[in-house]
């Protein structure tokens, strides 16, 4: 069997054992509230027989956040400030003996139309990623796609402010139910297993398995070409999940659900320097049961709750749509990219298992549940060191992504570096 035959099959059997195997693998999941995503990378070359593989890391960091209202806030405040008066308001396992649990149900009682019992939570989020990426191109323009992330949260220096009135507004601060409140607030979060202290916890993110179609055309006239890839596969939910009792972590994934993805990216070419390009992507959830802390209460805001069931999520689906120019080997193999980039993810769909003690309406009022959407603009620098007719061709590039606006996320930008390598595995 000759070399050319020899490499054939070991890739095709290389793509088959991550086709059969692929909880093993970690990859694309990337539209997150938490911090903005890298730029695509546009469509795939046809090349037959080419492998690439993608090395990025980034890091971001902020301490605010935009609201449901788009504005700017204290990081932890993106679904509201947090309304305890109403903390213990219909939540079925409170028992009214227990001095903790009779306070916080005393604070329901009291009638205010203020912030009146309103906290403001603030904290540091920090978070870095490593994104191992590789494709191989079959013949006929089909390829397959491995993505495998690996990320680290740090959230601390969480800390908390009293937004109630000051005298003589009434209700106000120096209400004593309050104050005891406020006194015996760390005990009564222990007694729910509610923990709000600071973490840091590095992991895998989900896996996802790609496989695609691309096209390059350059028999135009006016164009130097026009390229068009297609994918499809499926997101597997290997990523870290969320600890519901630890009630500001965040998942290292989408949180144990399984999806379906599919992308789409164009691009054309001018003056044989101009490159625009166009990307669609959308992920699409399957429902899970598991157990969440959720509202009781119409007035009830924030992320802490008092209450706990098992309930089924079905997750909003998530897109990430945009366009980008790029300059393309404008110096030699220096390359310049400007992009924008609108992230979404819709509405979920909460369902209580239990429906007799809780009100499906209220839990999906919640501001948590609510779609979150954020515009981005790239930025991208990049080195090609690729010789002509070479089997081998490493790159370099510095990106960073600017978070401009949106609602209901951690107004985190994030920046970093990408190094690849492409290899000819044609004999």
């Amino acid at each position: 069997m000759s070399n050319r035959h020899l490499a054939k099959l070991f890739l095709t059997t290389f793509s088959l054992i991550f086709l059969i195997f692929p909880t093993f693998l970690h990859s694309r999941d990337r539209v997150h509230f938490h911090a903005t995503s890298p730029m695509w990378q546009g469509p795939r070359f046809e090349k037959p027989w080419l492998g690439s593989l993608d090395i990025s890391v980034l890091k971001g960091s902020s301490n605010e956040s935009r609201s449901h209202r788009g504005c700017t806030t204290c990081l932890l405040d993106l679904y509201g400030t947090y309304n305890m008066r109403l903390l213990a308001e219909n939540v079925p396992t409170l028992d009214s003996t227990n001095p903790l649990d009779a306070t916080a149900i005393e604070l329901s009682t009291i009638d205010a139309s203020n912030c009146f019992a309103h906290l403001s939570f603030a904290g540091n989020f920090r978070t870095k990623q490593v994104d191992f990426t590789y494709t191989q191109n079959f013949s006929r323009g089909l390829f397959a796609t491995i993505h495998c992330p690996s990320r680290s949260f740090t959230l601390n220096c969480i800390r908390y402010k009293d937004l109630s009135p000051d005298e003589p507004e009434t209700p106000n601060k120096n209400n004593e139910t309050w104050k005891t409140f406020l006194q015996q607030f760390d005990d009564l979060l222990l007694h729910h297993n509610i923990d709000v202290s600071s973490y840091k916890k590095t992991d895998f993110g989900d896996t996802t398995l790609l496989f695609g179609l691309t096209k390059n055309y350059e028999d135009t006239v006016v164009l130097d070409y026009f390229d068009a890839t297609l994918q499809g596969g499926v997101l597997f939910p290997t990523g870290k999940k969320r600890d519901p009792n630890k009630i500001f972590s965040l998942p290292h994934g989408y949180n144990g659900h399984f999806a379906f993805s599919f992308a789409c990216d164009c691009a054309f070419g001018l003056y044989e320097w101009f490159t625009m390009t166009s990307h669609f992507d959308v992920l699409l959830f399957k429902s899970k049961i598991k157990p969440m802390h959720i509202k009781t209460s119409w007035q009830q805001s924030g992320i802490i709750k008092l209450a706990k069931t098992d309930v089924k999520i079905r997750p909003g689906h998530t897109i990430l749509a945009g366009f980008s120019f790029l300059a393309d080997h404008v110096f030699q193999g220096f390359s310049f990219g400007l992009g924008y980039g609108f992230s979404y993810k819709g509405d979920d769909t909460i369902t209580p298992c239990d429906k007799s003690q809780f009100d499906n309406t209220i839990i999906n009022s919640d501001q948590m549940f609510k779609a979150w959407k954020r515009h981005t603009i790239h930025f991208l620098f990049t080195y090609d060191f690729t010789q002509k007719n070479a089997r081998f061709g490493p790159r370099i590039g510095i990106f960073y992504n600017w978070n401009v606006g949106g609602k209901r996320i951690f107004k985190a930008s994030t920046g970093g570096v990408n190094f690849g390598l492409d290899i000819d595995f044609s004999f």
